[in-house]
């Protein structure tokens, strides 16, 4: 078998911001290396290593969505080992018949190469394994073949990028360009650098904004710690508004893909959207757009990635930088904005953190002896992004509801839990709940009397039915579901749903019909509906209610294909 063949490993060295990951995105992403490799999948090691999560990642790439959940619902007592997802990784590649490409991203230990490599089989095909690193030594243990140390940019490329990104394709005034290329000088060829610092300048183009920020990294510099300080003078500089809504990035797990849709939802349950922004006047904008607006500024400062967009152009997930992540924990640290656990330690530092992100499954949180109900009692939000699926018993549920009392936002992962306790009315502050479930079936009443509810996220339980006193939430603006469920009537003919914005998966039968058509839902922007097809009901006639939603602009139909003709029976707001 000729060398050629065998499967090789090729590695990418260079500091934090050089870019090693932006070079891995646009080889994984490029047109020939799609046909080269039908089979490609990326893994997010990073300092923070987690076995299960790096493996998980990799199955993400690899399965259906359908199959991939399948890994989880066949085991919900027992979660499968790390060895288990690691074979299963294994079998993925192997299957896949043809040639495969692997990115490890961001290896910081050689004893991390040491532990994924089982995964990935030599099936003499002429598969690649690309990993990046910061260490050379790490990737001279992976494999022998040379690395490629990524080059700091030269101050002609430098210059080249940041007017680029400052002027957007536009010429640079000439009274600026000799100060412009003094700054890039300063961010010493790296891009991340130069990218933040262009941030900074687009929203100051005048000689002597430039003069003064050119001071005040030269003074930064003599303290050898350029990199750090450009990227704290990028927070510095932000307004007031939009801190909180950066720091917030930070709640997330590194490498991150974040859904824009949910982010806005959490921004708005926390209260991070400025009064002026977003009082009673009918004619202040919806906290929605405002939040919109937000991102796009933080988009435009380079501070925020955008990893895909909507088909009408706006930010659909987006991530951010590593280092602008350990900023965002640094800076928290100070007004105790927020905290995060990772998996392996879940010791709370902080006495009374105001937001709570744990790494990990909150089974093994609430099961911590480092963890203390006089710790967490006033914590007013708690995000679990662990993929492990975890048993939940009645004493978590009692721990649960007696530290987080006065929670603004639950997001509780992946759970195996049947039931939700009465108990959880008594959390009257909570305006965003998100349970991840596959044995709930039916919305229980507790959730019913949680009158602050703004968002409800139950997209990942197989709800079925729930009961109309769920339309005595008036504040609630988003019901998602993976549905299709059926909807409840209404108990009176006066009510409606003044807030919802968001209604989706409901099943497309009669008494939906009635509802839309008796404008029960008078605001609502996004709806998705599902019609079974052994519904002998006429698709296309229930669908001409819709043209009674005068805001609607955005409709998923699913299970049927009549849709009817005539463009007049949809609303003329619709764009999707």
């Amino acid at each position: 078998m000729a060398s050629g063949s065998r499967l090789k490993l090729v590695s990418i060295v260079g500091m934090g911001g050089l870019g090693k990951t932006t070079l891995a995105r646009k080889i994984y992403n490029s047109n020939r290396v799609k046909n080269t490799f039908p089979c490609r999948a990326w893994g997010y090691a990073s300092n923070d290593y987690r076995p299960r999560e790096f493996f998980l990642s990799l199955l993400k790439c690899l399965l259906s969505t359908s199959k991939y959940n399948d890994l989880f619902k066949k085991r919900e007592e027992a979660s499968r080992s790390e060895e288990e997802l690691k074979m299963k990784v294994r079998e993925c590649l192997s299957r896949s018949g043809g040639k495969y490409l692997v990115v490890v991203d961001d290896v910081w230990q050689s004893q991390v190469w040491d532990e994924v490599k089982g995964a990935f089989p030599d099936d003499s095909n002429g598969s690649r394994i690309l990993i990046t690193t910061r260490h050379a030594e790490v990737a001279s243990h992976a494999g022998p073949m040379p690395p490629y140390f990524l080059p700091f940019l030269t101050e002609e490329e430098s210059w080249e990028l940041l007017s680029k990104k400052v002027f957007r394709g536009e010429d640079c005034p000439s009274d600026l360009e000799p100060m412009g290329k003094l700054i890039a000088e300063s961010c010493n060829g790296l891009p991340l650098a130069i990218i933040v610092m262009a941030g900074i300048l687009a929203n100051k183009k005048s000689l002597r904004d430039w003069s003064r920020i050119k001071d005040h990294v030269n003074w930064h510099l003599g303290r050898d710690t350029t990199l750090k300080d450009i990227l704290k003078l990028s927070y510095d500089t932000l307004p007031a508004r939009l801190k909180p809504c950066f720091l917030y990035f930070g709640m997330y797990p590194e490498d991150y893909k974040i859904p824009v849709k949910q982010l806005i939802q959490l921004w708005i349950s926390e209260g991070l959207l400025t009064q002026e922004t977003c009082g009673s006047s009918t004619n202040i904008p919806e906290p929605e757009y405002i939040a919109e607006e937000y991102l796009d500024e933080l988009v435009d400062r380079s501070l925020i990635q955008v990893v895909s967009r909507t088909s009408d152009g706006g930010v659909k997930t987006c991530r951010i930088h590593d280092l602008l992540r350990d900023l965002c924990i640094s800076e928290s640290k100070e007004d105790k904005f927020f905290e995060v656990c990772g998996e392996v330690d879940f010791q709370i530092r902080d006495s009374c953190p105001r937001k709570l992100s744990l790494h990990g499954t909150l089974f093994h949180f609430s099961s911590s002896s480092a963890v203390s109900d006089y710790s967490i009692t006033g914590t007013r939000s708690l995000l679990c992004f662990g993929q492990e699926v975890y048993k939940v018993k009645p004493n978590h549920w009692r721990w649960l509801l007696k530290s987080f009392r006065l929670a603004r936002v639950l997001d509780l992962g992946r759970m195996n839990v049947n039931s939700i306790p009465n108990d959880l009315e008594k959390l009257i502050h909570l305006r965003y709940l998100r349970i991840h479930s596959y044995n709930i079936e039916t919305i229980p009443a507790s959730i019913c009397r949680l009158w602050n509810l703004e968002t409800l996220d139950l997209r990942g339980s197989p709800i079925k039915s729930f009961s109309g006193d769920l339309w005595q939430l008036k504040q609630l603006r988003h019901l998602l579901m993976f549905g299709p469920v059926g909807l409840p009537d209404m108990p009176s003919e006066s009510k409606t749903m003044q807030n919802l914005q968001t209604l989706s998966t409901v099943a497309l039968d009669p008494r939906t019909t009635s509802l839309l058509d008796s404008r029960r839902f008078p605001r609502l922007t996004k709806l998705g509906i599902h019609h079974e097809r052994r519904d002998k009901c006429n698709a296309r006639i229930q669908l001409q209610s819709l043209n009674r939603l005068s805001h609607l602009r955005k409709l998923k139909v699913i299970g049927t294909t009549e849709i009817p003709q005539n463009a007049n029976v949809f609303p003329s707001n619709i764009t999707k």
